[in-house]
């Protein structure tokens, strides 16, 4: 109450109030919201797979069903989640449509409080509020489907078969009335799935340091970024460097399992991915010595994937599109690979991983800061025109980028800003290919 009350009376800064009109322009574009709906759903959408593989687990090392720390899961909890989870739509938008009302801004925004007052700040917090209603509708059918997962697992563990009647009416009595200890989990793993998992104590220093200095010009957004990059890692080989999936296997039962299944499916995923670049039908960053000419014929796009003949960026489907873009960049790692680059082979690794993971859309302002303080003549006029661009609000700038068939040319930071600007980027001339046609 005293933080609230806090936050209520103490006056925003300037400073404050530019940096929420800053995040509310790039949070503000439509491709922003659909990849946040989309990247999240797909995500979430991969649950029932882990839960089938966690069963599997389970039924490997001969546990029985139920919910002690040596048990397993069953083959049923995959359907519970998916059917939970839909069944939990109508929830999940009245949830997203009163927070909307609310306009309390959270979740992804990281906001504090509400900086800019009067009617001028609740215009312009309309994105936030946006972003805030999304996670809320998420979280409220992942907590759903948690819950029937959870009431599945409960009603094995009292010996009920599933093919009863009391099976099922004990299952959706659970749901609808559950333990403290199943509301708990399942809310506790909804902010998991929506990457608004509370930061640690380096998180939280990274966050206080950002906020002291004002850099969030730099780093707009912390948490989600690092909650994203903790799922990339917990599905990949690099999983045991991750303290909670450390955790997670320390514990047993269905916590290990779950954790042994999502290496699986990540580590599946990925060499999928990676089968799909040596055909060429995935992109990763291009070609991963940056001493050679990254020299494409063609229309090529980065971290892209290419079904028929018009390539689909994957970039900014979190946390799945960093997932694609490791494996697609080793991939390239390998197909480059020669007999007398072989001493190369760890840093060109490396070059592989930081590729994909600093190319995340949350993580590209301190990437770029970082190229322009090394490289300044290479990188510096590129950032000070992505600066200058995200003047713009990205609800002009994205919709005036998806009507224009053509890449332009950008050189300076006011073409940069004409560039998101209806009827000034068809002024720029647009980019050209290799045989002198208009990309």
């Amino acid at each position: 109450g005293t933080f609230k009350f806090a936050k209520e009376t103490t006056k925003a800064t300037t400073w404050e109030q530019i940096v929420e009109g800053w995040k509310a322009s790039l949070l503000s574009g439509p491709v922003t919201h659909t990849t946040n709906l989309f990247g999240t759903g797909a995500f979430q959408a991969l649950r029932p797979a882990v839960d089938a593989l966690a069963a599997g687990v389970g039924m490997l090392r001969g546990a029985k069903v139920g919910t002690g720390a040596t048990d397993r899961a069953s083959m049923q909890e995959s359907i519970a989640r998916m059917t939970g989870w839909l069944g939990g739509t109508i929830d999940g938008a009245k949830v997203g449509y009163h927070t909307f009302l609310e306009g309390e801004v959270s979740g992804k925004t990281e906001s504090f409080r509400q900086a800019i007052p009067g009617r001028a700040g609740e215009l312009i917090r309309i994105p936030l509020r946006m972003m805030s209603a999304e996670d809320a509708m998420i979280s409220t059918m992942y907590t759903r489907g948690e819950l029937r997962t959870l009431a599945v697992r409960q009603a094995f563990s009292e010996n009920l078969s599933p093919l009863t009647r009391e099976f099922a009416e004990r299952t959706d009595y659970l749901v609808e009335h559950p333990t403290a200890e199943m509301s708990a989990t399942a809310s506790s793993e909804a902010t998991r799935m929506s990457f608004n998992a509370p930061l640690g104590e380096k998180g939280r220093y990274l966050q206080l340091f950002v906020n002291k200095w004002n850099l969030q010009w730099m780093m707009p957004f912390i948490r989600t970024p690092i909650n994203i990059f903790k799922e990339v890692t917990r599905m990949s080989p690099a999983a045991p460097f991750v303290a909670e999936w450390r955790a997670a296997i320390a514990e047993g039962g269905v916590a290990r399992d779950r954790a042994i299944a999502e290496l699986a499916l990540g580590s599946a995923i990925m060499t999928v991915t990676m089968a799909y670049a040596f055909e060429g039908r995935i992109s990763g960053a291009g070609e991963p010595d940056p001493g050679k000419k990254r020299a494409k014929a063609g229309v090529w796009q980065p971290y892209s994937a290419l079904p028929d003949d018009t390539w689909f960026e994957y970039q900014r489907i979190q946390p799945l599109g960093t997932l694609m873009g490791l494996a697609a960049d080793l991939a390239g790692v390998w197909d480059h690979l020669t007999e007398e680059e072989a001493d190369k082979i760890p840093k060109m690794l490396a070059i592989a991983f930081a590729n994909a993971v600093t190319n995340q859309t949350f993580l590209q302002g301190i990437t770029n800061v970082v190229n322009a303080m090394s490289e300044p003549q290479r990188f510096g006029p590129r950032f000070a025109q992505q600066m200058a661009a995200s003047m713009v609000p990205n609800v002009i700038g994205q919709i005036t980028t998806m009507s224009d068939p053509h890449v332009r040319e950008v050189n300076s930071m006011i073409e940069a800003v004409q560039a998101r600007i209806p009827g000034a980027r068809e002024q720029l001339l647009p980019k050209r290919d290799w045989l002198g046609e208009p990309v």
